[in-house]
């Protein structure tokens, strides 16, 4: 590696910071699902997802060209993350629908989705199949995914039983909508439609802090759950964890 002018040549350049072995995964598609599963993306090229059998994971959906979209670290430039679409439907990030053949950066966290803004899911079951040298993943009628970067992202999950950042069948986003003194409002997606909701987190901490008891917040929450007005926001789902209550809203 050619040494930059004033570098040390003990201090690590960012490359060297951003080294991954070749048998060691940098980077995870968690699927769209309530029932989770998942693939680690391996080695130097590009990990390719489409309908095609040749594909490093297969999705078996009348909509999804044969090579749907593809991931690759570009090392020439720090190892950032890269997504490129080069399918017939289009493929989003975060809402926003990719130009095709333009490579873009991908980011910890992003929610990925083919065909359609919204992805997805469906209740069929997710299986890994051998073939060669490689692992083909069918993922019948699935078109969403979450990307974790884990190299340079924050791969620490929260407390919800059903794997990183699900809990019940929303999956959290990073983003924040509010934070109160009582609780932090955070977008959510509803993964057997896809649709926005937002989720109010709720730390039991704050249950001793505020002199609130976690009886108290339940029984407020069961109130609202049956009062059906225009001008009420509608609870969807309270899911009761280790650490948080989290209630999902319009």
């Amino acid at each position: 590696m050619t040494q930059l002018a004033g570098q040390d040549q003990n201090t690590p350049t960012e490359d060297e910071d951003d080294d991954v072995p070749p048998d060691q995964p940098w980077g995870r598609l968690v699927r769209f699902h309530p029932l989770l599963a998942q693939v680690d993306l391996v080695g130097d090229k590009p990990f390719v997802v489409g309908r095609n059998d040749h594909t490093q994971l297969v999705v078996q959906h009348p909509q999804v060209s044969n090579k749907h979209f593809s991931i690759r670290r570009d090392l020439r430039r720090g190892a950032n993350c890269l997504i490129e679409d080069s399918s017939s439907n289009g493929t989003w990030v975060n809402s926003k629908r990719l130009i095709k053949a333009a490579p873009n950066e991908l980011i910890h966290k992003s929610l990925i989705s083919m065909v359609s803004s919204r992805p997805k899911a469906t209740q069929l079951p997710f299986s890994k199949m051998p073939s060669g040298q490689i692992h083909v993943y069918i993922l019948i009628g699935m078109t969403g995914f979450v990307f974790y970067d884990l190299v340079r992202g924050n791969t620490a999950h929260n407390d919800g039983p059903n794997g990183p950042d699900v809990i019940g069948n929303f999956y959290i986003a990073d983003e924040v909508l509010g934070r109160g003194s009582f609780a932090t409002v955070k977008l959510a997606y509803n993964m057997m439609d896809g649709a926005q909701v937002a989720v109010k987190v709720v730390s039991k901490r704050r249950f001793k802090e505020e002199n609130k008891t976690k009886q108290n917040l339940l029984s407020e929450i069961m109130m609202l759950q049956k009062l059906k007005h225009p001008g009420v926001v509608n609870i969807f789902d309270v899911e009761d964890t280790v650490h948080c209550v989290y209630i999902f809203l319009e």
